[in-house]
């Protein structure tokens, strides 16, 4: 039978470091006495809220907290677990790191139930700890181990930003400027910010899940989380530090904007100034009224030109002098 569209994944954990997988129907005839059920449903899928509420007997009123829009993350103890929501940056195919992806999940002694839209790799990296039977034996420390993974991607995509900006640094000092430096700077600046959006309440709920009143949590899980809002907060110092970077540079390419266009203006003006007596000259020359010396004379043309050359140079030796040039 072909395991239904909301059921990504499943697995229960068999205390050892290791876990065997379970299908939709199987999780129906699960004990706790098995070990701890872990399961990846897909949100938006009409199936999902059936399968909490009959298969799983959750709570209304946790089914509706782990369903609502909540793109926040927070955490919230309840008497026999913990509702969470974390936020991790968006390494699908063609999309963008920091358009991030939401994960929300029940956890109690017994059971952890998250919910994704999108694919979350974070998961992946925890399942893949069973195969070395290395990964986590409890339903809190799989939640620290999300966490711990969730943490890991966004400094790793901070740090990638840190290199755009390195990169983007070195073009604003090149010679010859990229054309499109000031839109990398700009859509670097947002790809900060809308990153550091989802970052900084990432940051205050781990600190916050450390010290939550829930016995499932070990003093060891708390020194964990913590160190996740340690990791969390440099993130957001990084971020904040490429930003007042990117903005240096880009003062620095609208500076050599304004020098280019200052220089370029300067140019013409000196043009401008070296040829308005030889305009007028030739212009008060060509005036088709009678009287104009030499009209009849065949070396007035070469004359005259001398006289413009001449002109032109006593205005370039004027210029020099007074240091326009």
């Amino acid at each position: 039978m072909a395991e239904p569209s909301f059921f990504h994944r499943g697995f229960v954990l068999d205390g050892r470091g290791g876990a065997h997988p379970i299908d939709a129907p199987g999780t129906a005839d699960w004990a706790p006495a098995q070990g701890v059920l872990w399961v990846v449903l897909d949100r938006h899928s009409p199936e999902t809220r059936p399968w909490l509420r009959k298969v799983a007997d959750l709570r209304p009123l946790i089914v509706d907290s782990i369903l609502a829009h909540e793109p926040r993350p927070r955490c919230l103890a309840q008497a026999d677990g913990l509702l969470v929501t974390l936020r991790g940056v968006n390494l699908n195919q063609h999309d963008r790191p920091e358009d991030m992806v939401a994960l929300r999940g029940w956890f109690d002694p017994h059971r952890a139930i998250l919910l994704r839209g999108r694919k979350v790799f974070a998961v992946d990296d925890v399942a893949a700890t069973f195969d070395q039977h290395a990964g986590p034996t409890r339903s809190a420390e799989l939640l620290v181990r999300l966490v711990d993974a969730l943490s890991d991607h966004i400094a790793q995509t901070a740090d990638d930003l840190g290199l755009q900006a390195d990169q983007i640094e070195a073009d604003t000092h090149a010679p010859h400027e990229p054309a499109n430096l000031r839109e990398r700077i700009g859509d670097l600046r947002t790809r900060c910010m809308n990153m550091r959006r989802h970052i900084v309440p990432q940051r205050d709920m781990a600190g916050r899940m450390a010290s939550e009143p829930s016995e499932l949590l070990t003093p060891d899980d708390r020194a964990r989380l913590r160190e996740d809002a340690e990791q969390l907060a440099r993130v957001v110092d990084d971020l904040d530090l490429i930003r007042e970077r990117l903005l240096i540079a880009q003062e620095q390419a609208d500076a050599r904007v304004a020098e280019r266009l200052a220089r370029n203006t300067y140019l013409l003006s000196i043009v401008a100034a070296i040829f308005l007596p030889v305009g007028f000259l030739t212009a008060l020359a060509g005036v088709s009224v009678a009287g104009i010396p030499g009209q009849q004379d065949p070396l007035a043309f070469w004359v005259l030109c001398g006289i413009l050359a001449l002109v032109l140079v006593l205005e370039v030796v004027l210029l020099r002098r007074m240091k326009w040039m």
